[in-house]
Parts: structure tokens; sequence; C-alpha cells
């Protein structure tokens, strides 16, 4: 998934691991073929799909390209997006999620807690392989679950 349907070089890591790959341009990483990107936006709508509750995102730099594909589906549907927060891209698309009303989590040693902004040097945020971000509209919702929300 990306911004734009195109065709892209996909790239492996250099110790060959076929797990850690990626469309983004990533330094030591070596070109191990073509492949098609499509835009979230287009494949959800070329289905009768009334909900989408949950997106994972897990493209080892590629995150903000496969956000920017997605507005339609974000504004529409709202919904669970869970990122690895890895990198400066990450912290890009997680921001763009912030714009869209949602609100953003990582795990805390007395629980869930909220943070509102997205912070490349705060160490705690990124230990965290991944962060959870919920729209803002569906956060009572939590609170009515027992999630402490901050």
């Amino acid at each position: 998934l990306g911004g734009q349907k195109v065709m892209a070089p996909l790239r492996q890591s250099p110790d060959g691991d076929g797990g850690l790959s990626s469309l983004a341009d990533i330094k030591g990483f070596k070109e191990h073929g073509i492949v098609a990107v499509s835009r979230m936006d287009d494949i959800i709508s070329s289905f009768p799909i009334s909900r989408v509750d949950l997106i994972k995102i897990d493209v080892e730099g590629f995150e903000k390209d496969v956000i920017d594909g997605a507005g339609k589906v974000l504004n529409q549907f709202k919904p669970a997006v869970i990122m690895e927060m890895v990198n400066d891209d990450a912290v890009l698309a997680g921001e763009i999620l912030l714009g869209y009303g949602y609100v953003s989590f990582v795990a805390g040693q007395k629980g869930d807690c909220m943070i509102n902004t997205l912070d490349k040097t705060d160490p705690k945020q990124l230990a965290h392989n991944n962060m959870l971000f919920i729209h803002s509209s569906k956060c009572e919702a939590l609170s009515t679950a027992g999630f402490e929300v901050v």
C-alpha cells in the first residue's frame, strides 16, 4: 500500500532477511524486484465494505505513504491504527493521524497512557515498537470499557 498507484522497487535488507523488506529507499537495502503499489482508499472502495475497525502498519519506512493513500478510509471509518514507530517516516505518519483527530497511546509502566504529540527525540515513545492511534470520537468508549484515558 502507498500514496499512489505505481509499480515500485521492493528492497530487501542486506542480510537477506526476506521479512525485512521495504518500498522505502533505505540505505544498504538492495532492490529485490518490482511490485504493484495501490492506495488503501482505492482497494476499500472497490469492495462493498461497510466498516474498517483496525489497520496495522508495519512497512519499514513507508508509513507516511500508506497514510497518504488512506485519507478517505480514515475519515469515513475512523479505524484504530497500530503502527510500528521506529523511524522518522513513522513519526510523520503519526503526526498526520493526529491531524485527522486521532490520539496516540503507548504502554506505560502504570498501564495505558495517552500522549498528544509525537516526539522522535523522546526515547519513551520510540522504545515502544508500536503505538496505538484511536480517533478522538472513540475515546469515550475506551473510558467506558475501563481504560484510563489521561
